[in-house]
């Protein structure tokens, strides 16, 4: 907001130095149909609702106003500058007329800060609109991310408490899905968990072999 202001401000700032360079010689001979053909140039800046000059003593001299300016509200401004009250909707520039660097009158110019309050709802909305579309897509990549990473950890978590819980179940696998690293990682668990349970197979044969050839001994030496 404080950018669009000042580059408001910077705009009317030029253009009324330049009208009041311009209107000054229609000042100085008092002429207001040339005071009035020099504001009437600010028809081209939808922003200015009314520019007015006064002579050194007040008094009105020429005056610019669209068919339709904004209606004023009796508010406080809410910044003072010299030369510059800024208001809820409105802004006041007033600059001095000067002759041979002397001041022979004074130029006030009034825009609307309407138009810029809507520019800035654009932006707003826009931005806003903007961030619901960037939170809808972190959604879907959280959710991508989580079937692609978070579901083959926890199933390979999962399985792998299930083996080393009391039963000893060798004889467990992991579903293989994908052919990603996920999928060379179930697969490499699997292949893991078949060697374990080839070794724990030979050992309780082993196991009974032995136990096989004791019982045979006791019964041999009784």
């Amino acid at each position: 907001f404080l950018l669009y202001r000042q580059n408001l401000l910077d705009n009317l700032t030029v253009q009324a130095k330049m009208i009041g360079t311009n209107s000054a010689s229609a000042v100085v001979f008092r002429d207001r149909q040339a005071a009035d053909e020099t504001l009437s140039a600010l028809r081209v800046s939808p922003e200015i609702v009314r520019a007015l000059i006064y002579l050194p003593d007040a008094t009105p001299f020429a005056r610019f106003e669209r068919a339709a300016p904004p209606a004023r509200f009796a508010v406080v401004a809410r910044l003072k500058r010299a030369g510059l009250d800024y208001f809820d909707t409105r802004l006041e520039l007033h600059e001095d007329i000067l002759f041979k660097d002397e001041k022979i009158g004074n130029m006030v110019i009034e825009a609307d800060l309407q138009g810029l309050y809507r520019t800035l709802f654009g932006y707003a909305a826009m931005t806003l609109l903007a961030a619901l579309v960037s939170l809808v897509l972190a959604w879907l990549l959280l959710q991508r991310l989580q079937s692609a990473i978070v579901t083959p950890l926890s199933r390979l978590t999962g399985l792998m408490g299930r083996v080393v819980s009391g039963d000893r179940n060798y004889s467990l696998r992991s579903p293989i899905d994908s052919d990603d690293e996920f999928g060379s990682l179930a697969r490499c668990f699997n292949e893991m968990l078949e060697q374990i349970q080839r070794r724990d197979d030979s050992l309780r044969a082993e196991l009974l072999e032995r136990e096989r050839a004791e019982q045979e001994l006791r019964i041999a030496a009784t």
